[in-house]
């Protein structure tokens, strides 16, 4: 006779199509894949800032001005 061994309650259920969520909802961290310093190849006093830290930006896109005064002295 084998040995005793200790029963495993299971529970069953038969096989039912149910509706799920069609969204989950997650928390964590994003962070950007590709961090890139910013510099100017001029100092100058920045007149306007057309991103901001979090924007999408693309290649060629302009994301601030320096003031062009400060550049003709």
């Amino acid at each position: 006779k084998p040995a005793d061994k200790a029963l495993v309650r299971v529970a069953v259920q038969p096989v039912a199509s149910v509706d799920v969520a069609s969204s989950v909802v997650l928390t964590g961290d994003i962070q950007a894949r590709k961090v890139t310093e910013q510099s100017f190849r001029v100092s100058g006093k920045l007149v306007k800032r057309y991103a901001d830290v979090g924007d999408r930006v693309r290649a060629g896109q302009v994301l601030a001005r320096l003031d062009p005064r400060e550049q003709k002295t």
